[in-house]
């Protein structure tokens, strides 16, 4: 009861402090009301897709092998993302090149999902290539599966050393004189007839030396070092 100066036809008037507790005490039971009306919405908007995302590390992974040549991580997840989100995706790489190896790891935010595209893409025909695809135990997941994810490309150290090394090799052969190629053609050619003559095989092949002679050049063996 709400203390207040009570009269024949009902509460008068109420107290300053009466007042608070009515109002605090009406407060709360608005509160109430408010968050059952919360949990029942949410109890009846389930979805019907899986559980939803989890927590688990390791739930929800699968193996997806004999990917075709051009299939990389932005081709993989927006094929696979019409099946469910996907929390991390890793294709297997060569470190020092950065090439696909044709396989790599998929894993779904709904782990009811992955069994899902296991059975639907597995066996499924691809630029000539047929997909394996299975589901992953938890036990196989190794915890530094995904740490790999972000090799892409060459180390930029290891490409410049290439790219030099190759423009290096085209100058060279761009500077030696077109008289001197043919002469080592022609050294390499006679090679080859020597091999073919060995076997028995009466057969001589001249191509090279033929466009020395057109030039008006004799050829000329090098001289062994030493």
């Amino acid at each position: 009861m709400v203390k207040g100066v009570i009269s024949k036809g009902g509460y008068k008037a109420l107290q300053p402090s009466a007042l608070k507790s009515a109002m605090k005490k009406t407060a709360a039971k608005e509160l109430k009301k408010a968050s059952k009306k919360k949990s029942k919405a949410a109890a009846t908007t389930t979805t019907t897709k899986g559980k939803g995302p989890s927590k688990n590390k390791h739930e929800g992974v699968i193996y997806l092998g004999h990917i075709p040549h051009g299939y990389y991580e932005g081709q993989i997840r927006s094929f696979l993302s019409q099946y469910g989100k996907i929390r991390r995706l890793r294709l297997s790489r060569c470190k020092k090149s950065g090439k696909s190896k044709g396989y790599g790891f998929v894993q779904f935010d709904d782990p009811e999902v992955a069994p899902a595209v296991a059975e639907e893409v597995n066996g499924m025909h691809v630029s000539g290539k047929t997909l394996r695809c299975d589901t992953m135990e938890e036990a196989k997941v190794h915890k530094n599966m995904w740490k790999a994810m972000k090799i892409k490309t060459l180390q930029k150290k290891d490409a410049d050393i290439r790219i030099n090394g190759f423009q290096a090799h085209y100058k060279k052969a761009c500077d030696t004189p077109v008289p001197q190629r043919i002469m080592n053609l022609v050294t390499k050619e006679r090679q080859h007839n020597r091999k073919i003559n060995s076997k028995g095989i009466e057969y001589t092949f001249t191509g090279f030396e033929d466009q020395l002679k057109a030039l008006g050049l004799e050829y000329v063996p090098k001289a062994k070092k030493g």
